[in-house]
């Protein structure tokens, strides 16, 4: 889903309102899991703002996410903000803190029918097409 992001944090420390209003990121906001555990309560989820163009990340990850509080207008995430340091294969150095996101879905309306109908993986539609035909007989 499509969202403006303020980050309430930087390096770990708590921002003043003032400083969190004066800068809002957009993008496409990506709740995944990224670690399965021996159970739900385990698993550790990750949180992402993605560019419109798919290539980059907008602020840098937030790992071991959870979803605090949904009210009004938002969505508020808090987790591990993962800041890469080094760029190699190997000994991939970072530094972590934590961070809380405050998220404010955009509503985006089709502009494109055709793109509004494809919405559906082929799997479902043949699923769907054998479920009516089934129904029928």
């Amino acid at each position: 889903m499509f969202c403006t992001v303020y980050l309430l944090r930087r390096k770990g420390e708590k921002l003043p309102t003032q400083v969190v209003r004066q800068v809002p990121y957009r993008g496409e906001l990506r709740y995944q899991l990224r670690l399965v555990g021996k159970s739900p309560q385990w698993n550790v989820m990750k949180a992402t703002l993605i560019a419109q163009d798919g290539a980059r990340y907008v602020v840098p990850v937030l790992d071991k996410a959870r979803i605090v509080k949904v009210q009004g207008d938002g969505i508020l995430i808090a987790g591990t903000e993962v800041i890469p340091t080094t760029r190699g294969i190997k000994n991939i150095k970072a530094e972590y803190f934590r961070q809380s996101w405050y998220c404010i879905p955009e509503v985006r309306p089709f502009d494109d029918q055709a793109a509004a109908s494809g919405w559906r993986s082929d799997d479902a539609d043949q699923w769907a097409q054998r479920y009516l035909k089934q129904s029928e007989e």
